[in-house]
């Protein structure tokens, strides 16, 4: 394996409140708010100051400082794909510390009132079934990052869960008017269930409660949810009724909806507020892990080296992270041609990066090779490499990863690993030096750095599930990585 120099830099750019996100040397920490339409954004648009305005494939953003926290604020329009579509947008672009939707649902909870407020500790996709003969059952889609079956609940971030319950004292809503008189909006934590339909039926109002336990009801919610847990970024959704979804919905959401949704708006002002102050009351006991770092990867390859090689191609590589405890393993990034198997017609490449095939396979259980027909997820992958390189995973802060990093690359002969060995047998593979494996361990927490070190090889002739620490007739290859480096900060 005729290895070109390749210098591989780990920076781990740690973003301080829970997945703080990746801002820019010098920038606040940005939080990204959505509603659905006008009524729910516009008291939070008028509040902020230095505003800054963004259109990203036909989609308004606005920038600006509210309560002194910076934020991103978009409408997203009604329903799930807006909703996800917008999210994504959000998230690429301007790399949000955590996502906070704001606007009204309906009353699926009968002792909830039009105005009370619902906290979503968690949410779901109430359309997200599979239909039978005798009706439906719930259905888990595959998160593409990993394979794995996302939850039927998506559950909300601990610390802005907290943050929320905390904003609640002193909070001040605007009276609801009925024809009883005047009441003050209730708060409550509870499940907020989404889909891609109005509800306005005591039926499918009183399943929603029977079956999801739901106590809210409406159209965005889940989707923001899931884009945001597949990515590893904290959420929170919050919702004021403005009808009971039933048959006098119109009438209700006529009379309720736009004091509904200013009050929601006014609640997340609150929560962004204590973001800002980094204020978490000790009486609001943080019980999960709501820190979390992005760690960015750099690597750049050197085109005048693997240009020496037979086939003058750039190597393959992977990258991947691994805790003994709870046994999580986490492929960062893998070049394409490993990871879809796509080597040409009559090429097969069993040998590429066998380790890491071998911890894919437990990744995902078994249930996603890395096949032609079902290859690693496009976001995990890309074209292979020829310089620079860039790529990002976000972990909790203060966990504790060993991290590796195996390369390759096709037709680096040498005398330990011939085109032809001395009984005329070829490398049938076409592979050289087989590929060889670092290994580091980092505790994500600022100021924390990390080198790895050279652990061993694989086989050169098949797949593998442990390494070879026998690194005799390795030459080239060990010098293919001239630096790594892990950095916290």
């Amino acid at each position: 394996m005729k290895l070109p120099r390749l210098a591989i830099t780990f920076m781990l750019a740690i973003c301080m409140a829970f997945h703080q996100g990746r801002a820019d040397e010098g920038k606040k920490p940005i939080t990204g708010i959505l509603g659905a339409f006008k009524d729910e954004v516009e008291i939070i648009e008028s509040e902020m100051k230095e505003k800054e305005f963004h259109t990203l494939l036909g989609m308004d953003f606005i920038v600006g400082e509210l309560r002194d926290r910076r934020v991103v604020l978009a409408q997203t329009g009604v329903g799930k794909v807006n909703a996800a579509m917008t999210s994504a947008l959000l998230i690429h672009q301007f790399q949000p510390g955590e996502v906070i939707f704001t606007g009204i649902a309906g009353g699926i909870n009968t002792d909830l009132l039009p105005g009370d407020i619902v906290i979503g500790e968690k949410l779901a996709q109430h359309d997200m079934v599979i239909y039978v003969e005798d009706g439906f059952k719930d259905y888990q889609v595959r998160n593409p990052l990993t394979g794995q079956h996302n939850p039927v609940f998506l559950p909300s971030d601990r610390r802005l869960l907290n943050l929320a319950e905390k904003a609640r004292r002193g909070l001040t809503l605007e009276n609801i008017v009925t024809d009883q008189g005047e009441r003050t909006p209730r708060i409550t934590k509870g499940v907020i269930v989404t889909g891609d339909a109005f509800v306005a039926s005591e039926v499918k109002k009183a399943e929603l409660r029977r079956r999801l336990q739901a106590d809210a009801a409406e159209m965005e919610g889940a989707a923001v949810a899931q884009i945001c847990y597949q990515q590893k970024l904290p959420f929170l959704v919050i919702r004021s009724l403005s009808n009971t979804a039933d048959s006098d919905v119109d009438m209700d959401t006529m009379r309720f909806n736009q004091v509904a949704a200013h009050n929601s708006a006014r609640y997340v002002i609150g929560i962004v507020e204590l973001l800002a102050t980094g204020n978490l009351s000790e009486n609001v006991p943080n019980t999960g892990c709501s820190e979390h770092v992005l760690l960015q990867f750099s690597l750049q390859l050197d085109p005048k080296i693997y240009g020496q090689t037979s086939y003058k191609k750039p190597p393959q590589f992977a990258i991947w992270l691994e805790q003994r405890s709870p046994g999580e393993i986490h492929t960062v990034w893998v070049t394409e041609k490993t990871a879809k198997r796509n080597w040409g017609p009559n090429i097969s490449r069993p040998v590429s990066l066998p380790y890491w095939a071998s911890r894919w396979k437990i990744e995902t259980q078994g249930k996603y090779p890395a096949t032609p027909n079902k290859p690693v997820p496009d976001a995990t992958t890309g074209a292979t490499p020829r310089e620079d390189f860039h790529t990002e995973i976000r972990v909790p802060a203060n966990s504790t990863w060993s991290y590796f990093v195996e390369v390759n690359v096709s037709g680096d002969y040498n005398a330990a690993f011939p085109e032809k060995g001395k009984d005329g047998t070829r490398d049938q593979h076409g592979n050289g030096q087989p590929s060889i494996i670092y290994q580091g361990t980092i505790t994500a927490a600022h100021g924390q750095t990390s080198s790895p070190r050279l652990i061993g090889r694989t086989n050169q002739w098949q797949s593998v599930e442990q390494t070879n620490p026998d690194l005799a007739g390795i030459t080239s290859a060990a010098s293919l990585i001239s630096n790594i480096k892990v950095t916290c900060r």
